[in-house]
């Protein structure tokens, strides 16, 4: 057996599907050769697309016992720390790696990543800011740190990051996009000429055309060009749906199963009671865009709550205690049947691994929403906060977001409305069996009272007043979300009934929505 011939065939077998082989394969080769790094860091692979995690962790454990400052195998090791819920021990990694004397910029950058996937943006910038002084004309490394200013708050010196970047490469165009959302961009301090001149150009893929035309909608509507606007982005919200595999009609029937399974009889199961003003986690969620982050801000400028920011520790606890399945089916079926103080304690154990010490936590995760029931029957002391937004805007300042991964129903009229119909419809089940559990918050009340609906929420999840959660726009804390550069400001209702700027050209969006069954007549006399 020859490593130079055997790792080729496993590259093989996992492309063509045959994982089980191809491990197999990889516990011969490393058998055969225990001490070798290809080997073991191939068998650590595959086992990490087979979902393996144990055979990850230890893989890698055997692979750093040899080799301890190889960098693959440490980012292996807390990824698989991460999926098997260790989250303490992943952190504690981390915080040492990004310690260590040998660190390159490039390993610098996928530590403090890992840091941002769980939140934890404090400890991750000083991996950036390092990462930037060791590779100072690095163009990856600096978008990192760009990504990372804007999360803190700092736009001036992300857009100034942005601009080096693509004074470097105008090619490099994830950098015009996040530029363009830095700020409001005005007539005297735009780049609407420099994004056409580029669309004009060659650029040499879909992806590119993506950026480009996302950042110009987005600039032009700043600037209150609507119709070249929506010109733009629409043409480049198509391009993006053409390049995804994705049937909207799978999460629709998800929902549907959810509701089916989840029905009166599991639900009768849970304390429908408003916790008691003791701590514990509040759960924020809804539809994207739809305020989540505002409400996020408001509640965690008070100073008995943090907040863990959009987290997958949910979804993931409960994927655990499951167990192995064949089908989303299945996952449905089984997570109605875990142990559900088993789910409480979990959650509870990564979110508290995050060190934040305050009583009240929020889980900014707006697809928690497909979780209610769960987190109503697990966890007594939770809070869940709903936003409502009007349908239409809703939809609109989704499909006008160019996501960084997931929400693929976001770039079709179609798929949005069906989407949100299948949403609304499951929110409809959790209200009527649930009922006071669930806090519904109207994003236009918000915006326009702003301080009496903060008192309506804060009341509900057991807070006193403080008059600093109003200064919400001055919380230092790091966001990660769409919504990063307006969680700076002050309160606006500019965003209320924007959508009517466009709507002849969102005609086919309402009367998808209306076929969905859902009303948009919800704020009719609201004017942009």
């Amino acid at each position: 057996m020859q490593i130079s011939s055997v790792i080729p065939q496993i590259t093989g077998l996992v492309r063509s599907g045959q994982i089980s082989a191809a491990q197999s394969l990889a516990a011969d080769l490393t058998a055969s050769y225990p001490r070798d790094k290809d080997a073991w860091l191939c068998r650590a692979r595959v086992a990490k697309i087979a979902g393996d995690f144990q055979n990850v962790l230890q893989s890698c454990d055997h692979l750093l016992g040899v080799f301890p400052e190889l960098d693959a195998a440490h980012i292996m090791r807390v990824e698989a720390l991460i999926q098997t819920g260790n989250i303490a021990a992943a952190i504690q990694s981390l915080l040492d790696l990004k310690n260590m004397p040998s660190a390159s910029a490039g390993f610098l950058v996928q530590v403090g990543d890992l840091l941002t996937k769980m939140s934890m943006f404090d400890e991750a910038f000083p991996c950036y800011e390092k990462a930037v002084k060791l590779a100072p004309d690095n163009n990856a490394v600096a978008f990192n740190y760009a990504v990372a200013l804007n999360y803190r708050g700092d736009m001036a010196e992300a857009e100034k990051q942005y601009d080096t970047i693509l004074a470097r490469n105008p090619a490099d165009y994830d950098a015009y996009y996040n530029r363009a959302t830095l700020r409001k961009q005005t007539h005297d301090n735009n780049h609407v000429a420099e994004l056409e001149q580029q669309l004009k150009g060659d650029i040499p893929n879909h992806a590119g055309h993506i950026q480009v035309g996302y950042a110009l909608a987005k600039e032009l509507e700043d600037l209150g060009e609507y119709p070249a606007s929506f010109s733009h982005l629409q043409a480049a919200a198509t391009l993006r749906r053409k390049h995804l595999q994705y049937d909207v009609r799978a999460d629709v029937a998800t929902m549907a199963e959810i509701a089916g399974v989840m029905d009166a009889s599991f639900l009768n199961e849970c304390d429908k009671n408003l916790p008691s003003p003791e701590g514990g986690p509040i759960f924020i969620l809804g539809m994207p865009r739809s305020g989540t982050t505002l409400v996020d801000r408001l509640i965690t400028s008070h100073s008995s709550a943090d907040s863990l920011g959009e987290i997958n520790d949910l979804a993931m606890a409960m994927m655990m205690l499951a167990g192995p399945v064949n089908s989303k089916s299945d996952l449905i079926r089984q997570s109605a049947n875990i142990d559900f103080t088993k789910l409480a304690e979990t959650y509870e154990k990564t979110t508290r691994a995050r060190l934040k010490p305050t009583p009240f936590l929020t889980d900014k995760t707006p697809a928690n929403f497909l979780y209610i029931g769960l987190i109503a029957r697990a966890m007594p002391s939770a809070r869940i906060v709903h936003l409502v937004r009007d349908p239409v805007d809703s939809c609109y300042a989704m499909y006008k977001t160019l996501f960084g991964m997931g929400h693929p129903f976001s770039y079709d009229f179609d798929d949005l409305a069906q989407y949100y119909g299948a949403y609304s419809q499951l929110m409809d089940h959790w209200r009527s069996h649930l009922g006071d559990r669930i806090l519904d918050v109207h994003y236009e009340d918000l915006v326009t009272n702003t301080k009496g609906e903060s008192q309506r929420i804060l009341g509900y999840c057991g807070l006193d007043w403080e008059d600093t959660v109003l200064d919400f726009h001055q919380n230092s804390t790091p966001s990660a979300t769409a919504s990063a550069a307006q969680v700076r400001e002050k309160v606006y209702t500019s965003s209320v009934g924007k959508w009517q700027h466009y709507k002849d050209g969102l005609k086919p969006l309402i009367e998808a929505l209306h076929a969905a069954g859902i009303n948009t007549d919800i704020n009719p006399g609201v004017s942009p």
